[in-house]
């Protein structure tokens, strides 16, 4: 178990280094596309986290805060903590925290030993995680 942890987190900072800071430069055609279809996603959470009552979020598997960043920016009384297991997608995401710092924070940890106390959290985001936690067996055998 350990070293599938390791392995993932090699991973993911393997992936950031090469990605490096693709996203402040203009998208390829690809990334235009995932952007499009993600837009209905985006405006249906954007839409739930204004009719929620959610004041503290969990990004579990937050990557670069791209949705932590989302989150903070929408839900004006809302604190996001941002947790991955990829040091380098944590530096990445603390890059852009701007204005949001007093709002949003971002630590590494694996998010199967989250350093949270339980209930600390009122909603949860897990989005293109699942996969990757170990928790889809876990759920499929349920």
């Amino acid at each position: 178990m350990i070293e599938r942890k390791i392995k993932q987190q090699q991973f993911f900072d393997e992936f950031v280094k090469e990605r490096g800071s693709q996203r402040l430069q203009r998208p390829s055609p690809l990334q235009a596309l995932s952007s499009f279809c993600h837009a209905k996603f985006i405006e249906d959470l954007a839409e739930f986290l204004n009719t929620s009552s959610a004041q503290v979020v969990l990004d579990f598997g937050c990557g670069d805060g791209r949705y932590s960043h989302l989150v903070a920016s929408t839900r004006n009384n809302a604190y996001v903590f941002g947790v991955d297991i990829s040091s380098l997608s944590v530096r990445q995401a603390n890059k852009f925290l701007h204005n949001l710092r007093h709002r949003l924070s971002f630590i590494i940890c694996d998010v199967g030993r989250l350093p949270f106390p339980h209930e600390t959290f009122d909603a949860v985001l897990a989005i293109d995680i699942i996969h990757h936690s170990g928790l889809y067996g876990r759920l499929r055998e349920s």
